[in-house]
């Protein structure tokens, strides 16, 4: 499992006494992100679709999840690989606030300013300007909120 999880041991803790505290600490950085061949042959996953798989535009569909994470774009837990940022149809947009459909869905929430808030959409939505463009949308921003 080490291997795997990226576990590594912890440095000890103070005031503790006895063995309750697990002295393995999770490294995220350092998981194996490789895929991992089952038993019968197959491959272990989540059972969610590859991006391959994704229907166009999947970020405008219904049900589509949209978490709300602040003022900052980049928070503290979260590990993005270098090359999202240099992927041309991976994008961070500032969506337009006259016409597009997901900023009037997205801006009713965004007042609340909480962070971890969770936005499914209700409906598929039409995509306008570089929405069109897109094929894997990471991050939008909406009056300076991500």
């Amino acid at each position: 499992a080490r291997a795997w999880t990226g576990f590594r041991t912890q440095m000890p803790r103070a005031n503790i006494e006895g063995e309750e505290v697990d002295p393995l600490l999770i490294d995220p950085i350092k998981r194996d992100i490789f895929p991992k061949i089952s038993l019968d042959m197959n491959f272990i996953g989540d059972g969610l679709p590859l991006c391959n798989d994704l229907p166009e535009k999947h970020f405008l569909k219904k049900k589509s999840l949209y978490r709300l994470l602040g003022s900052v774009s980049t928070p503290e837990m979260l590990h993005e690989k270098k090359y999202w940022t240099k992927k041309p149809t991976t994008f961070r947009l500032v969506l337009d606030k006259f016409h597009s459909h997901l900023y009037k869905v997205l801006n009713n929430f965004s007042v609340s300013k909480v962070p971890g808030t969770n936005i499914f959409l209700k409906n598929d939505l039409k995509c306008f300007g570089n929405e069109c463009s897109v094929d894997t949308l990471k991050q939008v921003e909406v009056n300076g909120i991500f």
